[in-house]
């Protein structure tokens, strides 16, 4: 059952990211803007490998804020 939800919720999220961009690479297809907030390359980076790739321990993530969306009223 959890192999299913972790599914899912990839899917989703792959689904939310296919279809947003960034404001400098906006396209007439796209759905939404999405912009970092407080993250940088070495949030990215990986740091270490055991069986799953792993990022640095003090790395607070990738956080992304939805600037603006098709479906919201602006």
């Amino acid at each position: 059952m959890n192999l299913a939800y972790a599914e899912l919720y990839t899917s989703c999220l792959a689904s939310v990211f296919s279809k947003s961009s960034c404001k400098e690479v906006k396209d007439e297809t796209d759905i939404g803007i999405l912009e970092l907030v407080g993250a940088t390359i070495e949030d990215v980076k990986l740091s270490g490998d055991c069986l799953i790739p792993a990022q640095k321990p003090v790395s607070l993530g990738v956080r992304v804020v939805v600037t603006s969306c098709a479906f919201c009223s602006s």
